[in-house]
């Protein structure tokens, strides 16, 4: 089995509500937090991280089969959570790597906390404005198409392309359950 072994997934309780969670890897400890659309068990960057950390990627509250505490409203709500999750999982020096929604959870927790973070990696970070007042840089992801969208979010657009009638149904509604959380947490 190489470092990158993929271990099944498991899952946290933190304050009452289970998470669950992909473990890969060896060393440092780097907390991946995915983007909207969620993370796939089998996704490459997972075990590209895995051969230099020991990778934990929680399905955020409300996401994938994770539990939704009907008090989570906002970010600031999962950046307090995750900053539970790392007492509970007694994380020292941890990296934390947020793409898109990650990236915007990944600096609310760096922003509340760094005692538990060793460093921070934002990658294409949704919801912080930059811009001045007058500048609109937060897409409505709501209001585009999804080719749009697409065009936005990913390099290669066809990575972001989905068939919804030929995929399990479980993955649909695994998906359904994602956008629902994201409008929940950033809309």
């Amino acid at each position: 089995m190489s470092v990158a072994a993929r271990a099944p997934s498991t899952s946290a309780l933190v304050n009452g509500t289970s998470v669950q969670l992909l473990e890969r890897g060896r060393g440092r400890p780097l907390l991946f937090l995915h983007p909207e659309i969620g993370i796939a068990s089998d996704a490459p960057v997972l075990d590209r991280l895995a051969e230099r950390a020991h990778v934990i990627v929680p399905s955020h509250p409300g996401f994938g089969v994770s539990e939704l505490p009907k008090y989570f409203t906002s970010v600031d709500d999962l950046a307090y959570f995750y900053l539970d999750l790392l007492d509970v999982l007694d994380l020292a020096e941890t990296v934390v790597v947020g793409v898109s929604l990650g990236a915007w959870i990944a600096a609310e927790i760096a922003v509340k906390s760094t005692q538990r973070l060793s460093h921070l990696v934002l990658a294409n970070a949704v919801g912080i404005k930059v811009g001045d007042r007058e500048t609109r840089d937060i897409a409505d992801i709501f209001a585009l198409t999804e080719d749009k969208l697409n065009a936005l979010a990913y390099f290669d657009q066809k990575l972001g392309e989905r068939d919804y009638k030929t995929m399990p149904e479980a993955e649909v509604r695994i998906a359904a359950r994602n956008r629902e959380a994201t409008a929940r947490y950033a809309w």
